[in-house]
């Protein structure tokens, strides 16, 4: 009976742990796009990220890519969203 309560706490634990974003910082745009940057000054780059519960594909450089098809074969939305 200890064995399942303290097994039910722990799962407990570690769903509601995994339910916080896993980023938090801000989108932020210039000339050429958007990126994401985080609270310590770093920014999202080469992949997939996800962001408020969306997930997006940001180049090498850090810039999140728009309305395109990513080079993985995934489409994105206007907003970058996949």
């Amino acid at each position: 009976m200890k064995k399942k309560l303290l097994t039910l706490i722990v799962g407990g634990i570690m769903t509601a742990a995994m339910s916080f974003t896993a980023f938090a910082g801000e989108w932020q745009q210039d000339q050429t796009g958007w990126w994401y940057q985080n609270d310590d000054g770093t920014y999202l780059t080469g992949g997939w990220n996800w962001v408020g519960g969306k997930c997006y594909y940001f180049s090498e450089n850090g810039y999140c890519l728009m309305n395109t098809t990513t080079p993985d074969g995934y489409t994105v939305d206007a907003s970058g969203a996949w």
